[in-house]
């Protein structure tokens, strides 16, 4: 027997009243789920750079969803790569909204180059996991407001990958006790390995976002908060961004190996709104989800606390270096 998979058309629970903020929403994966959580009765923030292309990643959502309810998706400017881009978004957020429940950290950055963000952070590595780690801790007032009122339930869902099994070595060891890490990641790299710098570069960074994730759940237990974090893999998807990463000589067969974004968003929509993690928390707090949310096992690093807290102490350090210097309030340890 073949057990049913989740749907967020079918399974997904009432929606209407909650807040929601997806990053890289206006395309890929980001729209597909904007789009649901919008049609379950959430108020939906599409958090991107553009505002033009989000604009027209709105009216292209209202115009394919008649259901939709008129204001339930709303643009939010935010550049992942810019720590004072991610400041002003929350203090948006905090002006306009008295709650906030789910928050997808969905916005990913691959490139063939090496850039650098004027905080001086790898572009992958910044817009993968720093951008989100400082948006979490600036939003995270509001959400616990949020977990405290009757009835809450409030997650922070965070699009990783299995890329740190695919494109790094079995023997490779993440260590984050640099900052070496955070400006140069995956430098150097194994010589013997047979992929670009920038594919390990990519896993790296991913494999700092799935450590994020249960860092982050560690730390809200242990002062009693109530809000579930988790990390996943929402399986191979046929987007733009795929495309980028596996090379041009992939793409005509991506039909054929990958699912459609829609079919893609079903592990992060489960993550964010599914009664059964919400029932069960023992089993999902702070786990790494795989299609379509099975709990996964990543990498033993992952599951590594001792590298959890490097890269959690690594990461404050650097970005408070950063906040300090341009009169910004720190993030806290």
């Amino acid at each position: 027997m073949f057990s049913k998979i989740w749907s967020p058309l079918t399974d997904m629970p009432n929606l209407h009243g909650k807040v929601a903020i997806v990053t890289g929403g206006n395309s890929g994966l980001g729209y597909s789920t904007v789009k649901f959580l919008a049609l379950g009765g959430a108020k939906v923030y599409m958090a991107a750079r553009s505002e033009l292309r989000a604009e027209k990643a709105i009216n292209d959502l209202y115009r394919d969803n008649p259901k939709l309810e008129t204001g339930s998706i709303v643009f939010l400017k935010l550049d992942l790569a810019s720590i004072k881009s991610v400041q002003a978004a929350a203090d948006e957020i905090k002006t306009k909204e008295s709650r906030l429940d789910i928050l997808v950290n969905n916005a990913g950055n691959f490139q063939n180059e090496v850039e650098k963000t004027d905080a001086g952070f790898e572009m992958i590595m910044a817009v993968c996991y720093i951008g989100h780690f400082v948006l979490v801790d600036r939003l995270l007032p509001l959400m616990k407001k949020t977990v405290s009122q009757p009835g809450a339930d409030v997650r922070i869902v965070t699009v990783s990958s299995n890329a740190h099994q695919m494109f790094l070595p079995g023997s490779y060891a993440h260590n984050f006790f640099s900052p070496l890490s955070l400006t140069d990641p995956g430098i150097p790299h194994p010589k013997h390995w047979p992929l670009s710098p920038h594919l390990v570069r990519y896993a790296i960074a991913k494999s700092a976002t799935i450590l994020f994730a249960a860092e982050l759940q560690r730390r809200l237990d242990k002062e009693g908060t109530n809000i579930i974090s988790l990390s996943l893999d929402p399986g191979g998807v046929s987007t733009p961004g795929t495309a980028a990463i596996f090379f041009t000589y992939v793409t005509p067969i991506m039909r054929l190996l990958f699912v459609s974004p829609d079919k893609g968003a079903v592990t992060p929509l489960f993550a964010a709104t599914a009664d059964e993690v919400r029932d069960k928390p023992s089993i999902y707090k702070g786990q790494y989800l795989l299609p379509y949310g099975k709990v996964g096992v990543p990498h033993p690093d992952m599951t590594n606390t001792k590298i959890a807290l490097e890269l959690w102490n690594t990461t404050t350090s650097e970005v408070n270096r950063y906040l300090l210097s341009n009169g910004l309030p720190a993030v806290s340890a």
